[in-house]
């Protein structure tokens, strides 16, 4: 779960966030036995024009983004290219409801 940022309104994002997890499960469920795969990528924290409109006017909550990473940057969407393709491929053919985490650790200032 994403950890809440303050003076900003996570509530609904991550309760949706939350809400596609669970459908995409329910729905490998039920599609399975028509051989339909359903799978999501989680990825954390990316770059994208969504968090660019929070971002570039709060550069500080860039920084700490940044920095709760040992890469110590923000991912970019090409990024997640390798494993969006691996799960609409046939190598991944036994694979459904799975959940895909896409990030690099937290920092042990952040853990701890």
């Amino acid at each position: 779960m994403d950890q809440p940022q303050q003076g900003h309104d996570w509530s609904a994002y991550n309760a949706a966030k939350s809400a596609v997890l669970q459908i995409a499960r329910s729905m490998a469920c039920e599609l399975g036995p028509s051989k339909i795969r359903v799978n999501t990528v989680s990825p954390g924290h990316i770059y994208t024009k969504m968090t660019a409109a929070v971002l570039d006017v709060n550069p500080e909550l860039g920084r700490k983004w940044a920095d709760s990473n040992p890469l110590g940057r923000l991912g970019a969407v090409h990024e997640l290219r390798g494993v969006v393709a691996w799960l609409a491929s046939d190598a991944s053919t036994f694979c459904t409801g799975y959940a895909s985490l896409i990030s690099t650790t937290l920092t042990q200032e952040l853990i701890f």
